[in-house]
């Protein structure tokens, strides 16, 4: 095969951010589940655990994992209104799914009703259930009062990044797996519900029976933004994390003007100009190579990588920096 690799260099430090701001602050809460239901957004909006344990089968850090019988998690009122502004919710979870049945599901995320008028409903966001003919287990949200049916099988015990969009203006929803675009729908949803209630993770609303609805398995580095997620930046939330995403990790844009290297042999090769570390992810957040350079051996040939884009995170001593890699 011949292959090509746009030449990353950590000099790249002070390229163009993928993002034109810090995105810290766009994040309604992210609750990294590392030990505690600690919000490590601005907004202060730590939330209490209710029978779930931590876990080091994780994504990131520690991850939450809930027993199927009777655990939960809440955050605050007042934190979401998903008729308020565009917003992405995003998130690990990996179920036990031989507690599911066709005629029960597993809550990821759920919002109660309005505090101040409960006529104004809170939907679930984030949930798994089989379709009408008991045959497909996937994921699907209720925001909008309308079901968005995904249609990528949930397997037992196995992660899955979870990515849901809303935008109340244009009445649209998209709903990404693994960084992959699963089901999206455009002005079907009359609108969205204007409820500030609470939150409440793992069960139905607090106000009504949890039957059939527990989740029995494992979420981690939970996050809601107050705008649409891209496609690429959902990428590469799963590559490097909502933290060093949200903190305005770098990334490289100017792929088009990029240097292009060919050793001749046409084998990929990453130049370095420092001793970092490298890792590297595919478009479903897969880590896929792992290496260490010490300066000046700071070139990494990719001999195994297929065609396709990638992203590698490099760190160094001084400094991170995430960039977009094409392999052709």
């Amino acid at each position: 095969m011949n292959k090509n690799i746009l030449l990353l260099s950590l000099g790249l430090l002070t390229a163009t951010s993928l993002f034109s701001q810090n995105l810290k602050d766009s994040l309604l809460f992210h609750y990294p589940f590392d030990g505690d239901m600690n919000d490590m957004s601005t907004k202060g909006n730590a939330g209490l655990v209710f029978g779930p344990t931590f876990s080091d089968d994780a994504k990131f850090g520690k991850s939450i994992l809930f027993d199927g019988i009777d655990d939960y998690l809440t955050s605050p009122a007042n934190v979401f209104d998903c008729s308020a502004k565009p917003f992405t919710f995003c998130i690990w979870v990996k179920s036990n799914i031989s507690t599911i049945t066709s005629t029960s599901r597993f809550n990821v995320l759920q919002q109660e009703d309005d505090p101040n008028n409960t006529a104004i409903k809170g939907r679930t966001i984030a949930y798994a259930g089989y379709d009408a003919t008991s045959t497909l287990l996937a994921f699907r949200t209720f925001v909008g009062n309308k079901a968005l049916n995904g249609i990528v099988p949930v397997s037992e015990s196995t992660w899955y990044h979870v990515a849901i969009t809303g935008n109340p203006v244009t009445k649209t929803r998209k709903m990404y797996i693994n960084g992959q675009l699963d089901a999206s729908d455009s002005a079907i949803v009359t609108s969205f519900e204007a409820s500030k209630g609470a939150l409440t993770w793992g069960r139905a609303k607090l106000t009504a029976s949890a039957t059939g609805t527990w989740m029995n398995g494992y979420l981690d580095d939970a996050a809601m933004f107050n705008f649409e997620l891209s496609k690429d930046q959902i990428a590469l939330i799963m590559a490097v994390g909502v933290k060093d995403f949200a903190t305005g990790i770098k990334s490289n844009t100017s792929a088009s003007t990029a240097s292009v290297l060919n050793n001749g042999s046409r084998t990929p090769v990453i130049a370095l100009s420092r001793a970092a570390n490298v890792d590297i992810f595919d478009i479903t957040g897969k880590m896929v190579f792992s290496a260490i350079t010490t300066y000046p051996n700071d070139k990494i040939t990719l001999n195994n990588l297929q065609s396709g884009q990638y992203i590698a995170r490099i760190n160094s001593a001084s400094s991170s920096v995430a960039l977009k890699v094409l392999v052709k």
